[in-house]
C-alpha cells in the first residue's frame, strides 16, 4: 500500500463544505427568494435540527434558531439571529476548554454571480450543555438578483482552547505525499494479511521508538526495511500511517478512539495521543468509561483519568448499578483510589458484596494510608463508617 493520498478540495457552496480539517461543519438553515416586489427575507424558525461536527472527533448536536426582520436601514433590512446548540455528550464539566464559532452567510447572486456573503460571527465559550448566540446583521437586499433561490447558511467550527503544542507540523510528511513518485518508501509494514509502505524519515521523525528502531544497524527492521507488527490489526495502523503524513485519521478516531490510542502510545506518537484522548472525552458514556478509565491508567494519560473519574462522580448512582463498574472497583483498589472506593461504599449501604475485600485492603495497607489526605479526611466527613471498617479490622484480628 501506498502512502496515504492527498485529497483535493472542490469548490462546493458554503453550505455544503466541510471535511473535519480545513472548513468548519456548515448547515444550511433555510431556503430564500428576493423579488422585485418582495426585498424582505420571512422569518426563519428551526428547532432541534439533529447535526454532526465533521471535526475531528465528530460530536452529535441538535441546533435550533430564529431568524427575524427587525427594522428597516436606509441602504437595507435589520435582522436578529437567534441561534441555540445542545450538544450530546457531557464535556461541559471542562471549565472553558473549547468554544465554537458560529457563522452566519447567505449565498446570494449579484448580476449572475454566486456569491457568499458574510453576515454575522459569534464565538461562544462552552460552558454548560446549551450555548446560545443573540446578534443582529445586515442585508441588503435591493442590490441581489430578483427571483433566485438563495440559501441562508450557519457554519460551525470547534476550537480547543487547551489544545497541546505536540502536534507535528507535518511538513516533511506532505512534501513527501507530494513526491512520493521521487522518493519511494523504503519500510514496509508486515500487519494481518497486508502491506503498509511508508518512509522512515516520517516514522522517525515523529515517534521516538521508530527513531531507535531505524537508527540501530544490528536490528531486524533497519537491515530489511520491514517491520512484523503482531499486536495491532491494520485498520488502526493504516490510521496511525494516514495521521503522521496528513495530521488526520480519515475519521477512524472518531469510532476506535481506544484502538488508536494503544497504537499511539506503543510508538510514543505525542501529537496522536493527544487527539486519541480527546476523542474519549468525547464519547465517554455509562458503557465505556471504565474503560477508558483503565487505559488512562495503563498508559498513564492523567487529563482521561481526572475526566473519567468526574463522570464517574456526576453519575455514580447509575455506575454503582453496573456490574461491571464493580467489578472495576474491587480490581482497581490502590492507596489512592481507596477512598473514593470507601465513599461509594459508605454512600450505598447496598454494596456489601465488596465491602469485606475493600476493608481488608485497607488494614493491608493501613502504613500507606497513615499518609494518605483523601482517606484521612473520611475519618472527618463519615466517622459512623470509618468505626464500623475498625471494628471489622480488629474482629478479624481478634478471630485469628
Amino acid at each position: 500500500m501506498n502512502p496515504p493520498k492527498t485529497e483535493g478540495k472542490e469548490n462546493v457552496p458554503c453550505c455544503q463544505r466541510g471535511d473535519g480539517q480545513t472548513f468548519p461543519t456548515s448547515v444550511v438553515l433555510s431556503s430564500f427568494s428576493v423579488t422585485d416586489n418582495y426585498k424582505e427575507i420571512d422569518d426563519i424558525r428551526i428547532s432541534n435540527k439533529k447535526i454532526t461536527l465533521l471535526q475531528e472527533p465528530n460530536e452529535s448536536l441538535s441546533l435550533s434558531c430564529q431568524i427575524h426582520h427587525d427594522g428597516f436601514v436606509k441602504t437595507g433590512s435589520l435582522y436578529v439571529f437567534n441561534l441555540q446548540l445542545s450538544f450530546d455528550n457531557a464535556l461541559h464539566h471542562i471549565p472553558q476548554s473549547y468554544c465554537y464559532d458560529i457563522s452566519l452567510m447567505a449565498m446570494v447572486s449579484k448580476r449572475g454571480i454566486v456569491f457568499h456573503v458574510p453576515l454575522s460571527t459569534d464565538r461562544l465559550i462552552r460552558k454548560e450543555n446549551k450555548i446560545s448566540s443573540y446578534v443582529n446583521f445586515f442585508l441588503n437586499t435591493d442590490d441581489i438578483d430578483s427571483s433566485r433561490d438563495y440559501h441562508m447558511c450557519c457554519s460551525i467550527n470547534r476550537i480547543n482552547l487547551a489544545t497541546s503544542s505536540a502536534d507535528p507540523e507535518l511538513t516533511l510528511g506532505e512534501a513527501l505525499l507530494q513526491q512520493q513518485h521521487c522518493v519511494l518508501p523504503n519500510v514496509r509494514f508486515q500487519v494481518d494479511n497486508y502491506e503498509l509502505n511508508a518512509h522512515r524519515s516520517v516514522l522517525a521523525q515523529y515517534s521516538s521508538v521508530f527513531y531507535d528502531m531505524f537508527s540501530r544497524k544490528d536490528s531486524a527492521e533497519s537491515r530489511t526495511g520491514v517491520v512484523e507488527i503482531h499486536d495491532f490489526e491494520a485498520p488502526e495502523m493504516r490510521a496511525m500511517l494516514h495521521y503522521l503524513y496528513t495530521g488526520r485519521t480519515n475519521g477512524f478516531i472518531s469510532e476506535f478512539p481506544v484502538k488508536l490510542m494503544k497504537v499511539a502510545h506503543e510508538y510514543k506518537i505525542t501529537g496522536l495521543i493527544a487527539k486519541c484522548q480527546e476523542a474519549m472525552m468525547f464519547r465517554m458514556r455509562q458503557d465505556n468509561v471504565v474503560e477508558f478509565l483503565e487505559l488512562a491508567k495503563l498508559c498513564e494519560l492523567e487529563e482521561l483519568k481526572r475526566n473519567a473519574m468526574a463522570f464517574i462522580a456526576k453519575h455514580e448512582e447509575e455506575m454503582l448499578r453496573d456490574p461491571s463498574y464493580l467489578v472495576f472497583l474491587q480490581r482497581d483498589l490502590s492507596v489512592d483510589t481507596l477512598a473514593h472506593t470507601l465513599k461509594a461504599i459508605a454512600k450505598h449501604g447496598e454494596l456489601s458484596s465488596i465491602k469485606d475485600k475493600t476493608f481488608e485492603f485497607a488494614k493491608e495497607n493501613r502504613a500507606e494510608l497513615a499518609e494518605n489526605e483523601d482517606y484521612l479526611g473520611l475519618f472527618e466527613s463519615h466517622p459512623r463508617f470509618m468505626k464500623e471498617m475498625f471494628v471489622y479490622m480488629n474482629r478479624k484480628r481478634a478471630n485469628k
